[in-house]
């Protein structure tokens, strides 16, 4: 959800795809995935969680801090499934 419009931007056939790569440890494609959701939603809650995932899995910590620190620029509402990321990797 955009804080600004309110507005909400599902996309779960997306959102199911990375994470089906990311279970897979199939990071590759995984980050794939995450860059075609920030270029077409560069403004949705997915394009940052999927990064968020992808780094915290490949325990990139720099472009994880990078990411979120993007995420709270950002207009987008942080939902409690990312708040715990944040919290655990942090």
């Amino acid at each position: 959800m955009d804080r600004e419009t309110g507005q909400i931007t599902v996309i779960p056939s997306r959102e199911d795809s990375y994470e089906r790569l990311l279970e897979a440890e199939n990071y590759v494609e995984a980050e794939k995935w995450c860059a075609r959701l920030a270029g077409q939603y560069p403004d949705c809650l997915a394009a940052y969680t999927c990064r968020l995932k992808l780094y915290f899995s490949t325990k990139n910590r720099e472009a994880f801090f990078s990411t979120m620190a993007a995420l709270k620029r950002s207009a987008v509402v942080i939902d409690n499934e990312t708040l715990e990321l944040i919290k655990v990797f942090g």
